[in-house]
């Protein structure tokens, strides 16, 4: 029997097609390995978000293959799209797969094991994709599971590559989605983790609708917990609020990404909305449920920036009830708009701009902790700690506790206090 090794990079997106790939192999008699002494087959899903996640990517190729030079190291995702030709030519590569092949790993370790030939399996029409079909029955982490609803993504915001890569946006089947949902909560999963590259567009370009979708899967008997990984303001209406407000078994944390809080920023960064806009739908978030948990992302520097423009996005920022920021330095993206824009600015500036606003990020993290302290809520426990003898959990409202317990209460859902 032969053994595999699979490690992924970046997203929810990639943990979820990894998941995907590994149940392909276990169906068809190859088995994880327990061990650094047998390993047959490394597999890599690589991330190119950023320079840094492709620099990351390589690094781990290279250091898979030194560690385990007679396995067969087969590599895919992002990055293996973006940049095939570097990928391809890094020592140990045998099999190179883009982001749309997942389902062909089996057939080209095959051909592989055949042939002793380096396979290259790349799509280069990238926006003109079908989804790919994909399912799972369980995840990794054993207690909340991804579930991939969409992909690629037609925003084409200035500074990123996602779009030339993942392609076209693309909804996956409802019918697939509720299925497997179905089937992962009788398999125990207590939290399901709504997730695609621009995931809340989901159904417009399949007659269904985001809004609709969630509306199926509230009532799912046997859902405790059901999480949005990311959805964009402009995605946020009325009928997403009143869903929000009227069903507790949707998380209350909500990533929203935000970028700059400066209007002639956003304007060179192609965002679908304005600041007023955006404002406003965080207030009407934040009257629906006064404690929710608001995340944005944050990227600091893009081509430009002026100092107004990001005082203009830190007293914005201040202005929407965020609770925690995601900041990033902008990293240059060949191929995009923003890669060919002036002004580029320099490395040291972006990284102070980053220290500030991740010091404003531990102030309101802070401050929604004490907000929060003393209330109940419902921590779903993940994890225990064998040294210090306490059990791990998050909850609906994405805040960490720890608890000393007699039992086992790993995968269990519990009304607890919250005290930081």
């Amino acid at each position: 029997m032969k053994t595999f090794l699979l490690h992924t990079l970046g997203c929810k997106v990639n943990a979820y097609e990894s998941e995907a790939v590994k149940e392909i192999l276990l169906k068809n008699g190859y088995c994880e390995a327990k061990n650094d002494d047998n390993v047959d087959l490394v597999i890599v899903n690589t991330c190119a978000v950023t320079a840094m996640a492709e620099h990351k990517s390589r690094q781990k190729i290279s250091s898979l293959h030194n560690k385990y030079p007679e396995a067969i190291i087969a590599v895919m995702g992002c990055s293996s799209q973006l940049h095939k030709d570097v990928i391809k030519d890094i020592d140990g590569v045998d099999i190179l797969m883009g982001n749309n092949q997942h389902s062909h790993l089996l057939k080209n370790i095959e051909q592989y094991f055949e042939t002793q030939k380096q396979i290259i399996d790349v799509d280069k029409n990238t926006r003109e994709r079908e989804y790919q079909k994909l399912d799972i029955t369980s995840f990794d982490d054993h207690i909340r599971a991804n579930i991939k609803i969409a992909d690629g993504c037609d925003n084409f915001c200035s500074y990123c590559i996602i779009p030339y890569i993942r392609g076209k946006f693309r909804s996956r089947d409802e019918a697939e989605i509720l299925c497997e949902a179905q089937n992962l909560i009788k398999n125990g999963y207590k939290e399901l983790i709504l997730t695609g590259i621009d995931s809340a567009s989901y159904g417009e370009d399949n007659h269904a609708s985001f809004n609709g979708l969630l509306k199926k899967l509230v009532k799912l008997p046997g859902l405790e917990r059901l999480s949005i990984s990311s959805i964009e303001a402009s995605q946020i209406d009325d009928d997403f609020i009143a869903i929000f407000k009227e069903n507790p078994v949707i998380a209350r944390h909500l990533h929203i990404p935000l970028q700059s809080g400066s209007e002639t920023v956003l304007k060179r960064m192609n965002r679908k909305y304005d600041k007023e806009d955006f404002l406003a739908k965080m207030e009407k978030l934040y009257q629906a449920d006064n404690d929710v948990f608001l995340a944005c992302d944050v990227i600091c520097g893009f081509p430009g920036e002026t100092d107004e423009e990001f005082t203009e996005t830190e007293e914005f920022i201040k202005k929407c009830h965020f609770s925690f920021l995601h900041v990033f330095p902008y990293s240059v993206r060949e191929g995009t708009l923003a890669a060919k824009m002036k002004n580029q600015v320099p490395a040291s500036v972006k990284k102070e701009r980053v220290r500030k606003l991740l010091s404003l990020s531990n102030e309101l993290y802070q401050r929604y902790q004490d907000k929060m302290n003393g209330k109940m809520m419902h921590f779903l426990f993940e994890s225990y700690d064998q040294k210090k003898k306490l059990y791990h959990g998050l909850s609906e409202y994405f805040l960490p506790l720890d608890i000393k317990s007699d039992k086992n209460i790993i995968n269990q859902i519990l009304y607890l206090e919250y005290r930081k």
